[in-house]
């Protein structure tokens, strides 16, 4: 099986949504007091910017929308890595739209 672009893009989206899963099921547990709070507001605004990734992924997903994906991903992910919560999502974004486009370039 060969990576394509939109696997990027999903692992992205993944990787940052199973931390802000994580974060917020797991503080009660962990943390104590007011860090409660502070850790699962968190994971929530964590979770919420996992969903930048879910914007280019299906333009990704199939052939013939792919450069519009790649261009979209690059569209969303630069200014998406200036917040913190998007930050993660943003780059596996980015070297998704890059990657699609480098491998454009090759054909």
């Amino acid at each position: 099986m060969r990576l394509s672009s939109w696997h990027i893009a999903a692992f992205g989206f993944l990787l940052q949504f199973a931390v802000g899963f994580f974060l917020v099921s797991r503080a009660p547990y962990i943390f104590k007091g007011f860090e409660i709070a502070v850790f699962g507001i968190a994971g929530i605004a964590l979770i919420g910017g996992s969903l930048i990734a879910l914007i280019p992924l299906p333009f990704l997903f199939f052939s013939r929308t792919r450069k519009i994906g790649a261009i979209i991903a690059l569209v969303v992910g630069i200014p998406g890595m200036l917040f913190a919560m998007t930050r993660v999502a943003s780059i596996f974004i980015t070297i998704a739209g890059l990657f699609e486009i480098w491998k454009q370039r090759k054909r």
